[in-house]
């Protein structure tokens, strides 16, 4: 009888014999890397979970008495057999995702539940029963093999899967198209539009009454576990407990709210996760086969945090591969490195794979005692961390773990990087494991697993650059034919432009040669004959020019794994021609060439005779062109354009010049005006097709502008060139274009008489916004009917304009740039209002057009050509506010670019805040209301050139706000309504024009800040409560009082009354 708290490894080392297992008890997880096909025999043990993952994937485990494992996991290929069993044996079966296609699993015996996940491989019953069989979505193209008397009751397909063998299947559910099953089914389903290749051989009816198949129908599931926490498993009980049954775990908020389904959630169990937390959850359960009817759990909840934080170890920048060394880091029994600076320097310019270690669910505690444990990955591997805290000293991890022996402390949230650098000195795979445990019983708390290939050292990967050979080389008298000339003087090299052979490591690795040379190379004269060619460079550290054509290049050098050399070769040639000439570096020995060779390049040269070669120079003298951007122009959707040429942006002139123009049309050359089109832009460029000008759009490389071998004459030698831009997704404001000039001559191809390099900068639009008058306030009332008007400007809806007060709407530019807009208009502004019913008039006059329009419902500008912007302009808007609900408004003014009517820029967007404190109802000429917070307001007189002539019932009461009441100049007021400023607390005086003639009951009743108050001399009754509980009015005026009513000058603090 043993027991281990921690893990139990089978590894490699206890080879391919036969090992037994008998009345063990793992706490931990059994992992299973070593054992064959001779048995691993378990017997009467309790494992919690058993991984196999052997690399071959040849090994056999046996499990017999009362042995019970809660889960198994195979990794890898294995035969699994029960035998006498009493237990519950390997328990929950899944075939990982992380077997190779093809591989081989066995099951041999009876099993309640196997999942399959791996894709393609094959799975061979070998007799007993499997109560369910479920292939998960990720495996498909599983081969199926169930051998003479094996039987599965349920098979569940989510994924394409064949079926073979002479056994039997209970019932099928297929819910994925592909699936091919030649075993006899006696039940199948499918899901709706599913088809399936199956042989359903449905055993005879027996008659049940009416005929009818009966079912076993699902009694109650529950949850087992009467509280959830994050990373502890729910698990559903379903009754009976026979039942086959489709599961969906579900969650909501509250429990009693709106469940929603949990994607992939659909086995017996579920593990809350962080998001999970402080929700419900639920399973239902749906039978099928002999099972019917739909059952929902209780819920449970809410989903508490973890007791203790779950943690995550992850990798980052894990290479592709490690090349091996030569030797290991010595190091003590405990892994600490014998001598640090022999590990930093093995570990120079190797970059760091990056073991993370953090909080993934933040639980109530943390650990007090944690180490990473021992890789154990081998004795030809080693991994590298270095102590920061403790000294600076190297440990391979490998060995040694990582932490100190008694642990650290690992709080409730967490999260450190350590940099761990690899070595190896055996070329192979080695799959490893790393382990966050507990001290003392090994408790793992975190793991991550990866994958190291370790390769063998690679010859880097070289090649040849040459620059400058497609110059025009001319023919004349070669030099010693030896091939050796010496000093470095020894070759005149004067007015003659090198040939730049360029060779380098193109792909780097860590081995070069140790002895190369550069062959003679291969010359082919393609155009011409008997022509001879001499390739010299100089050598200085042998102090002697070497004829390559002779003697190749070096005799036997050193090709280092980063090699990167340029020999300048000047070539020699006795005949005008075409010449193909190839270069071969090879690997060399004293015998001669090693292999094939490690790198060639091919390039062609061109030789003309001295005669052709005086006429070029003639003609290079007389033509010296040069260019100019003429101008870069925006292009607005009006302007005609040249046939084929569409959505562009700017039109670019390019202007060209002579030093001489008369001497150029003297040389009567054809050229050729080349120009490359740059990266990002797409132009259009002219050409000549079929005698005629037309365009054509490229978007890279070089292409011919205008006509392709043109005369340099009068007509043309001086015109100017056209293109159209079209910038696309790039925003880039400058790019820079090559334009040159070649001879178009087929004899004189290449021959260039000028290049240079044009930067065309795009000149860029202003960047505009609104501006606003600071604290707009109108007064609310009646707005107009119509959403325009036609007018002379003097009348709005029948209103007097001077009447009206305007407010100034400037759309102005923010950043200044070259250019504005040449059509602009204003969309339908978005205004949002007090209420839901809120209406809001903007309205401005547009004197081209002789309307009005109201900008809520049509904008400005969209009514004809839009307006024009300057790049620096001030636009302004001066408009008339109408609103019918007094409060706050929200007015967003947007302008766009409407160049192009199917696709508007936006170019300024900008949100104002209106406010109409006072609402004003014009047929009355009453004053109804008012939502202002300001201390001291004043009346108007008039409100769009209508007089106010009352303030109505209610309108300032309860204004805790208004400490002083005054009236326009002019006002003409009747009356003061019921309770107009009841119990405005805070107001302390009002000056009542002389114009009215009667206050409504309650009017000032309870403004207990109000001191003193003149009544008009129209005024000749003081209405009921009209100053009641005025506690603070000393003084009042009534001049022409008659009569004082019930209550009116009660609760006051009268002394004086005149």
């Amino acid at each position: 009888d043993m027991t281990i708290a921690g893990d139990l490894y089978l590894a490699e080392g206890i080879g391919e014999g036969e090992i037994t297992l008998d009345r063990v008890t793992v706490q931990g997880n059994t992992i299973v890397k070593g054992g064959g096909i001779h048995s691993i025999i378990i017997k009467d043990c309790q494992f919690s979970k058993l991984i196999i993952t052997k690399e071959d994937g040849k090994i056999r485990i046996l499990a017999t008495g009362s042995t019970t494992i809660n889960e198994t996991q195979l990794r890898s290929g294995a035969i699994l057999e029960q035998e006498d069993i009493s237990g519950e044996g390997f328990g929950y079966i899944v075939i990982t995702e992380s077997l190779d296609e093809d591989e081989l699993i066995e099951l041999v015996g009876d099993y309640d539940s196997v999942e399959i996940r791996a894709k393609g491989i094959q799975v061979q019953v070998s007799g007993g029963t499997i109560g369910n069989l479920e292939i998960a979505p990720e495996a498909a193209n599983t081969n199926i093999k169930l051998a003479q008397g094996s039987q599965v009751t349920n098979l569940t397909a989510n994924a394409p899967v064949t079926v073979t063998g002479k056994g039997t299947i209970q019932t099928a559910l297929v819910n994925t198209d592909g699936t091919k099953i030649e075993t006899p089914v006696a039940k199948l389903e499918t899901a709706p539009g599913i088809k399936v290749d199956a042989k359903v051989e449905e055993p005879s009816p027996k008659s049940r009454g009416g005929g009818s198949t009966k079912t076993v129908p699902i009694s109650a599931v529950i949850i087992v576990e009467d509280v959830a926490k994050v990373g502890e498993t729910l698990t559903a009980k379903v009754t009976p407990d026979t039942a086959t049954v489709r599961y969906q775990w579900q969650i909501a908020e509250r429990e009693d709210g709106e469940y929603e389904d949990i994607d992939g959630a659909t086995g017996k169990t579920y593990k809350p996760d962080g998001e999970d937390i402080d929700k419900y959850i639920r399973v239902v359960v749906k039978g099928y086969g002999s099972y019917s009817g739909t059952k929902t759990s209780a819920a449970v909840g809410p989903v508490g945090a973890p007791e203790y934080s779950i943690y995550k170890l992850s990798y980052a920048d894990l290479a592709d591969s490690y090349v091996v060394v030569d030797s290991l880091i010595g190091t003590d029994e405990w892994g600490k490195a014998i001598n640090n600076t022999e590990v930093e320097q093995a570990i120079s310019g190797l970059t760091p794979v990056k073991l993370t270690l953090e909080t993934e669910i933040e639980g109530k505690n943390g650990y007090g005692s944690v180490r990473i444990k021992p890789v154990e990955a081998g004795e030809n591997i080693q991994f590298w961390a270095k102590d920061e805290d403790g000294g600076g000293n190297w440990y391979n991890i490998n060995i040694s773990g990582w932490g100190d022996p008694s642990g650290f402390e690992l709080p409730a949230q967490y999260t450190a990087t350590t940099h761990i650098y690899i070595l190896s000195n055996k070329v192979g795979t080695y799959d490893l494991t790393v382990q966050l445990v507990k001290v003392g019983n090994n408790e793992v708390i975190a793991q991550v697993e990866g994958t190291i290939r370790i390769r063998d050292k690679e010859r880097s990967e070289y090649g040849f650059e040459i620059e400058d050979a497609d110059q025009v080389f001319v023919a004349g008298e070669l030099l010693d034919s030896s091939g050796i000339i010496a000093g470095e003087d020894g070759v005149d090299t004067t007015g003659l432009t090198p040939v730049k052979v360029t060779l380098k490591a193109i792909q780097i690795k860590e081995l070069g040669y140790e002895q190369v040379r550069v062959l003679p190379p291969d010359v082919t004269q393609t155009e011409g004959s008997g022509g001879q060619l001499q390739f010299w460079a100089y050598s200085e550290d042998d102090g002697l020019w070497f004829d390559a054509a002779v003697h190749g290049w070096g005799d036997g050098f050193e090709l280092t794994p980063d090699y990167k050399k340029t020999t300048e070769v000047y070539v020699f040639a006795d005949a005008a021609g075409t010449y193909e000439v190839t270069f071969k570096l090879v690997e060399w020995s004293e015998s001669g060439q090693v292999g094939e060779p490690i790198a060639t390049r091919t390039a062609t040269i061109t030789v003309i005779s001295q005669e052709m070669a005086e006429e070029i120079n003639k003609a290079k003298a007389a033509i010296k062109p040069s260019w100019e951007v003429g101008g870069v122009e925006p292009v607005d959707g009006d302007e005609a354009l040249p046939s084929g040429v569409e959505n562009v942006d700017y039109k670019v002139t390019i202007k060209t010049s002579y030093d001489d123009k008369e001497a150029a049309q003297a040389s009567g050359r054809t050229v050729t005006t080349l120009f490359t089109i740059p990266d990002g832009v797409t132009v259009w460029y002219p050409v000549w097709k079929e005698g005629q000008l037309t365009y054509q759009s490229d978007s890279s490389g070089e292409v011919a502008l205008g006509m392709e071998g043109h005369p340099l004459n009068e007509n043309n030698i001086d015109a100017d060139g056209v293109v159209y831009v079209a910038l696309g997704e790039t925003t880039e404001t400058k790019f820079t274009v090559t334009i040159k000039l070649v001879d178009a001559d087929e004899e004189w191809q290449g021959v260039v008489y000028g290049e240079q390099e044009l930067e065309i900068k795009v000149p860029e639009v202003s960047e505009y916004g609104f501006e606003f008058e600071d604290n707009i306030e109108i007064i609310a009332g009646n707005i107009l009917e119509e959403s325009e008007y036609d007018s002379d400007g003097t009348e709005l809806g029948g209103l007097t304009v001077s009447d009206l007060t305007p407010t100034t709407v400037t759309l102005k530019p923010t950043i200044e740039n070259e250019l504005g807009y040449k059509k602009v208009r204003i969309l339908p502004l978005v205004v949002n209002g007090p209420t839901d019913n809120s209406m809001l008039q903007v309205w401005i006059y547009d004197s081209k057009d002789g309307k009005w329009y109201d900008m809520v419902q049509k904008g400005w500008g969209s009514q004809g050509t839009g307006f024009t912007l300057g790049a620096n302009e001030n636009k302004e808007m001066k408009v008339y506010v109408f609103a019918d609900t007094s409060g706050t408004y929200t007015v967003t003014f947007k302008a766009v670019d409407t160049s192009d009517p199917e696709n508007e820029i936006v170019i300024a967007e900008e949100t104002t805040t209106i406010f109409a404190p006072f609402h004003f109802d014009a047929g009355t000429r009453t004053i109804s209301k008012y939502e202002g917070d300001k201390e001291n307001i004043t009346i108007p007189a008039a409100v769009n050139g209508v007089s106010v002539k009352a303030i109505g019932e209610g309108a300032f009461e309860e204004n805790q706000h208004i400490k002083t009441v005054t009236f326009a100049e002019g006002s003409q007021l009747k009356t003061i309504g019921k309770e107009a400023f009841k119990e405005c607390n805070d107001l302390e005086s009002i000056t009542i024009p002389a114009s009215v003639t009667s206050i409504g009951e309650g009017a000032f009743v309870r403004c207990k800040a109000l001191k003193s108050v003149d009544i008009p001399e129209n005024v000749t009754s003081i209405e009921d409560y009209t100053f009641y509980g005025c506690e603070n009015l000393k003084s009042i005026t009534i001049p022409g009082v008659k009569e004082i009513k019930f209550f009116a000058l009660s609760d006051t603090a009268l002394e004086s009354i005149t």
